[in-house]
C-alpha cells in the first residue's frame, strides 16, 4: 500500500484500500499529462467516480437493511460504517465538502448505531436512510452542473446529529472559503515588520479609538462604523503578516457595509463578533502579528466573510472581498437554492428519468395516431378522440414536474385537437403537423429538465435553455476542431525541419477560436487564445524564428489548457477558473501575458519600391 491510498473498511469489514480514492489520484488512464491539474481536481472529476461511489451506497443501503431485519447482525452493520468510510476519502478527494460532511454524518450515525450509543435505534436507522437516498439525489445535482450547496443538507446534517444526541449545527459550519488566497493590492501593509515595541504602542493607540466606538455600540448607541473602519484599515497600515492584514482587511469590508446599511439584519451577530475581534487586537498588542494567523484568528476572519457573504449586494471593499476569495461560489442564488432543494425533495434524476420514459412514450403514440390518420383516405375527425385523453395524462404529468410552459404547449394541441374532433376547426394536414411539431419540442425540453432536476421555466422571453446549449456546444465542438487542426501545422512545422510556411493558416484559425469563445462570454480563455495567436504570429511567422525545446513545451501546455477547457467548457461546474491557470503560466513564461500588440511583417516590397530600378546587365552574345 502506498502513501496516498486511503486505509478503510471494505464491504466485509476488512481493512483494505479505497479503489476508488484511488483512481482519483492516479488520474485515469486518459489524464492529459500537460495538464498539471495536481493542485485542484475540478467537480467534472465526480463523473468519473460517481458509478463507484453509486455502487458503494448501494452497498451501505443494502447492509443497513439486512442490519435491520437481523440487529444481531452486527457485520452487516460494520460493513455499512466501512462503505460509508470509503466513500468519504473519494468525496474528500473531490472537494465535495458537503456532500462530503453529509456522508461523514452518516458514518458517525452508524458507528454510534453499531456501539450502541443511541436512544431510539429505530429513528436512528430512518435517519440513515434517508441520509442514504438522498446522497446519490445531492451528487446528481452536482454532476449536472450546480454548486456543491451544503446549507440545503442542513436539515439532513442536523436530524443525524440529533438521532446520536449531538449539538445541531450552525450553517456557518458549512462555509468553506479558502483564506490562503493572495490578498489584492489594496489590502497591503508596511514592507517590513515595525519592531515589537513600535508596534504595541501604535496598535495601543488605535485599540483606544476603537473601543470608544465598540461600547457605545454593546450599549445599545450608535456606533461610528466610519471610525471604526478607520481603525481597521490604520491596523493594517502597521501591519506586514499576511495573516493579520487579512483579518484587519476584511474586517474593514464588514464595518464598511455596516455602514452602508448592507448588513442591517445581521447586527447583532456582528456585534459579538466585534467583540471577539476586540481581544484579538489585545492579542496582538500583547504578543505581536503572528497571533493573527492562529486558528481562532482564521475562524473570525471565516465568520467575517460569512457575513459579508450575507450582504446585500453592493459596491466598495465587500465586493472586492467576495471576488478575491470567490464567496459568490460558496453561497447559493435563490434560483440553485430551490433547485437544490427540489433534488432533496425526491424529484431526483432517476425518477425523472422514469417519468420522462413514460411521457415520451405517450407523446410517440400521439405522433404516430396522428401519422396515421393523415395517411388514411377516409379521415373521420373522430379517429383523433384517443390522442385526446393520452395528451391530458401527459400535461398532467409535465404539470407535476414543474414544467408549466411544455404542460401549456401540451394542453394548446389538446384543445386544438378537441376542436377538430367538435367540427370547431377544419382537419387540414398542416394543422395537424403543427400539432406534432409542438410535441417534438416537448419531447426535446424534456432532456432540459432532467438535467437541472427539476428547476423552474425560464422567462418566455428567453432562448430556451436547451437551444442556448446546443449553440454553445457546436461552437465548443468548432472551436475544438480548430484548435486540432493548429496541433496538426504546428507538428508539420516541427517535423519539416522549421518550415515557418507550415503556420501561414494557423492564425486565422486562432482568430475563429477566441471569436467563438467571445460569442460565449468566455473572456478569458479567449484572451489566452489571443496569447497563443501572438506568440505564434510574432515570434514564429513574422521573426521567422526557430523555438526552443523549452518553448515549444510551453506552447503545448497553453495549447493543452485551452483544449481541456473546450471539453468540459460546456458543463458549468468544471468551467472553473484555475483549469486556465497552467495555460495563464506558460504564456507567462513565453513572455505572452498580458497579452502584446501584434507584430507586422517588414514591408519589404515597400522599401524596395522606393529605390529605383537597377539596370540588368546586357547578357553578351553567345559565341558562334
Amino acid at each position: 500500500m502506498t502513501a496516498g491510498d486511503d486505509m478503510v473498511y471494505t464491504a466485509t469489514g476488512n481493512a483494505g484500500v479505497a479503489p476508488v480514492a484511488s483512481a482519483v489520484m492516479m488520474g485515469g488512464a486518459d489524464r492529459k499529462p500537460t495538464m498539471r491539474l495536481e493542485e485542484h481536481i475540478d467537480f467534472s472529476t465526480l463523473g468519473w467516480v460517481k458509478p463507484q461511489i453509486d455502487e458503494l451506497l448501494s452497498e451501505a443501503r443494502q447492509a443497513l437493511e439486512a442490519f435491520a431485519e437481523d440487529t444481531a447482525d452486527t457485520g452487516s452493520m460494520q460493513s455499512c460504517v466501512g462503505l460509508l468510510h470509503q466513500v468519504l476519502g473519494t468525496l474528500r478527494i473531490v472537494e465535495l465538502y458537503g456532500a462530503a460532511e453529509l456522508d461523514q454524518e452518516m458514518e458517525h450515525l452508524a458507528q454510534a448505531v453499531l456501539d450502541g450509543q443511541v436512544v431510539d435505534r429505530d429513528e436512528a436507522m430512518g435517519a440513515l436512510m434517508r441520509g442514504l437516498v438522498q446522497l446519490p439525489d445531492y451528487l446528481d445535482l452536482i454532476e449536472s452542473g450546480h454548486k456543491d450547496i451544503p446549507i440545503v443538507l442542513l436539515p439532513l446534517l442536523n436530524e443525524l446529529r440529533d438521532a446520536r444526541g449531538a449539538e445541531p449545527i450552525d450553517q456557518r459550519i458549512l462555509f468553506h472559503p479558502d483564506l490562503d488566497k493572495p490578498l489584492p493590492p489594496d489590502a497591503a501593509g508596511v514592507r517590513a515588520a515595525y519592531p515589537f515595541a513600535d508596534l504595541r504602542v501604535r496598535v495601543t493607540q488605535i485599540r483606544a479609538r476603537f473601543q470608544v466606538q465598540l461600547l457605545a455600540w454593546t450599549q445599545g448607541k450608535q456606533p461610528n462604523f466610519v471610525e471604526m473602519h478607520d481603525c481597521m484599515d490604520e491596523l493594517r497600515a502597521v501591519c506586514h503578516a499576511e495573516g493579520a492584514r487579512r483579518l484587519w482587511w476584511v474586517a474593514g469590508g464588514v464595518l464598511e457595509a455596516l455602514q452602508q446599511g448592507r448588513l442591517d439584519h445581521h447586527l447583532a451577530s456582528l456585534r459579538q463578533q466585534f467583540g471577539h475581534l476586540d481581544r484579538t487586537i489585545r492579542h496582538m498588542q500583547d504578543e505581536g502579528e503572528d497571533v493573527c494567523d492562529d486558528e481562532n484568528a482564521r475562524e473570525l476572519a471565516r465568520t467575517l466573510l460569512y457575513s459579508i457573504a450575507q450582504a446585500t449586494p453592493g459596491p466598495g471593499r465587500s465586493e472586492t472581498i467576495s471576488r478575491a476569495f470567490g464567496l459568490d461560489k460558496m453561497v447559493p442564488t435563490e434560483l440553485e437554492f430551490e433547485r437544490a432543494r427540489a433534488a432533496m425533495s425526491g424529484r431526483n434524476r432517476a425518477l425523472l428519468d422514469t417519468v420522462a420514459k413514460a411521457v415520451r412514450e405517450d407523446l410517440l403514440r400521439v405522433k404516430e395516431g396522428l401519422d396515421i390518420f393523415l395517411r388514411r383516405e377516409d379521415r373521420n375527425p373522430q379517429q383523433l378522440a384517443p390522442q385526446v385523453e393520452v395528451l391530458q395524462r401527459v400535461g398532467d404529468t409535465l404539470g407535476v414536474l414543474g414544467q408549466d410552459a411544455p404542460a401549456r404547449m401540451i394542453g394548446e394541441q389538446r384543445q386544438t385537437i378537441v376542436a377538430i374532433i367538435d367540427g370547431k376547426r377544419e382537419a387540414k394536414p398542416e394543422t395537424i403537423l403543427d400539432v406534432a411539431s409542438a410535441l417534438l419540442y416537448v419531447d426535446a425540453s424534456l432532456d432540459e429538465h432532467i438535467e437541472h432536476l427539476g428547476a423552474g421555466d425560464q422567462t418566455e422571453d428567453a432562448l430556451p435553455a436547451s437551444e442556448a446549449r446546443k449553440i454553445m456546444r457546436a461552437l465548443m465542438r468548432e472551436a475544438g476542431t480548430n484548435l486540432g487542426k493548429v496541433k496538426e501545422h504546428i507538428t508539420a512545422f516541427i517535423e519539416s525541419s522549421w518550415s515557418h510556411d507550415q503556420l501561414t493558416a494557423v492564425p486565422g484559425l486562432l482568430a475563429e477560436v477566441s471569436g467563438a469563445l467571445r460569442i460565449l462570454n468566455l473572456e478569458r480563455p479567449a484572451n489566452l487564445v489571443d496569447g497563443i495567436d501572438r506568440y505564434v504570429g510574432n515570434e514564429l511567422i513574422v521573426d521567422r524564428k526557430v523555438p526552443t525545446v523549452d518553448e515549444m513545451d510551453q506552447l503545448a501546455d497553453a495549447m493543452a489548457g485551452v483544449e481541456y477547457y473546450l471539453e468540459i467548457g460546456h458543463d458549468a461546474s468544471a468551467s472553473d477558473s484555475r483549469i486556465l491557470d497552467g495555460a495563464q503560466r506558460s504564456l507567462e513564461r513565453l513572455h505572452y501575458w498580458p497579452v502584446p500588440a501584434r507584430r507586422e511583417p517588414a514591408r519589404v516590397v515597400e522599401v524596395a519600391a522606393q529605390e529605383p530600378p537597377k539596370p540588368v546587365p546586357e547578357m553578351p552574345a553567345p559565341p558562334v
